[in-house]
């Protein structure tokens, strides 16, 4: 029943791409204000060079009810954009093969051009890219890596003509080397800026705020346009408001690649939650949602943790977390705790509270030198009884981390 179920139809699934007349669907994914719409326009006109008489669907989608309210079905060639790929999209791209190009930006000019652009204020314009953000690094670690590009705006992509013959390769396209010139002309900002000033006249876009409307066919928004330039947070915002964006862009370090978070002293709490700092130390395994907790979503889920001052010997964590299961005594726990690839000795403090709520202690007792802990949280996947079950990836428990403390540790030796 359409709505109730994530499964792609079995007609579509091992369609492989033609050479001459390009994939089943594109996927171009990106953090807002990152070039997106522009690699959404060039994949449409390097399909319509490529199989001039087949038509091209452009398609915006993030959820499965965005895909049954489109012609992804009926197309033959859709041009899927997103910026925030649910868990439909996400399956769709792996079960599916689909070539996804996926562009990033410093989230802090990111946050600064939509506020620039579309009169946003920074809450507004912060919670609009990170919430839209969460779905992106899932996305990608569910695709094949070769089914992956990856464009980053500071590199100037949109301005290279090369990028769209990288385009063209990466999804399977013969693109003759004549049409890479008209293609970056009609995506030039002059060109650009004509086709948004022809909409207004045509009527598509009025006196609405901005956001708000965009051309179905491009997805070209009015006011579209900005300077591209990088580094103009330092302008647009207080130095505490890009301190705070960084910390609650921890989650994107995977695709993009952040300043390095800041260093954990002894007795200091981090703490996951709306008032937190703890997602700048999440790594691989863990999804920061919209609630802003940290949940294991993979039977590992890392978190990096670099120290204020190194350290050596004992070492003792207090880790708040809930749980759906029980997950102690420590010798029947599903969960385990490995501080630098050691496995760390977890005890109980105090009772079980209200809604799975359990503070732990995880403890070391002879951690080498070090000024940064790696702690791996590994849950088994979930087993049916005896029958042999597919391999997955997906924890028996959901595990939700509400603060780390690092309570005590041992000073290397002097030399």
């Amino acid at each position: 029943m359409p709505g109730t179920t994530e499964d792609v139809p079995t007609s579509m699934a091992n369609q492989k791409p033609a050479l001459r007349t390009g994939p089943r669907a594109v996927i171009c994914a990106g953090i807002f204000s990152s070039g997106s719409t522009w690699i959404f326009n060039a994949v449409q006109e390097i399909l319509r060079h490529a199989a001039p008489g087949m038509p091209v669907t452009p398609i915006y989608m993030d959820s499965l009810d965005d895909a049954n309210g489109s012609d992804l079905w009926q197309s033959s060639r859709a041009v899927i954009k997103t910026h925030a790929p649910g868990a439909f999209l996400r399956r769709f791209a792996a079960t599916e093969a689909v070539p996804v190009i996926l562009s990033v930006r410093d989230p802090r000019d990111a946050v600064s051009s939509l506020m620039q652009r579309f009169f946003l204020s920074f809450d507004q314009a912060s919670d609009f890219v990170l919430r839209a953000s969460h779905g992106l690094p899932l996305l990608i670690e569910g695709v094949v890596p070769d089914d992956i590009l990856v464009l980053r705006y500071e590199d100037g992509f949109t301005r290279r003509r090369s990028t769209l013959a990288d385009i063209a390769e990466h999804i399977g396209v013969m693109l003759p080397k004549a049409a890479i010139a008209p293609i970056a002309a009609a995506l030039a900002p002059g060109a650009v800026k004509a086709e948004i000033a022809a909409l207004h006249d045509q009527g598509v876009f009025d006196d609405r705020p901005p956001l708000t409307q965009f051309d179905p066919n491009t997805h070209w928004h009015p006011r579209h346009l900005g300077d591209g330039k990088s580094g103009k947070w330092q302008s647009a915002m207080t130095e505490a408001q890009a301190g705070a964006l960084i910390e609650r862009s921890g989650f994107l370090r995977p695709i993009y690649g952040l300043e390095p978070p800041h260093p954990v002293a002894s007795g200091k709490t981090v703490r996951f939650g709306p008032n937190g700092d703890g997602v700048q130390y999440l790594g691989e395994g863990f999804y920061y949602d919209e609630g802003y907790k940290a949940w294991a979503v993979k039977s590992r889920a890392d978190m990096i943790l670099p120290l204020a001052r190194p350290i050596a010997g004992a070492l003792s964590l207090i880790i708040a977390c809930r749980s759906d299961v029980p997950i102690m005594p420590h010798d029947a726990s599903p969960l385990h705790v490995r501080v630098n690839g050691m496995d760390a000795v977890l005890t109980q403090v105090g009772p079980a509270k209200v809604g799975g709520r359990i503070t732990l202690t995880a403890q070391v007792k002879a951690l080498p030198v070090t000024a940064r802990l790696t702690l791996a949280f590994s849950l088994p996947p979930p087993e049916a009884g005896n029958a042999p079950v597919p391999r997955s990836d997906r924890p028996s428990a959901t595990i939700s981390m509400m603060s780390i403390r690092l309570a005590s540790a041992g000073r290397p030796p002097k030399i």
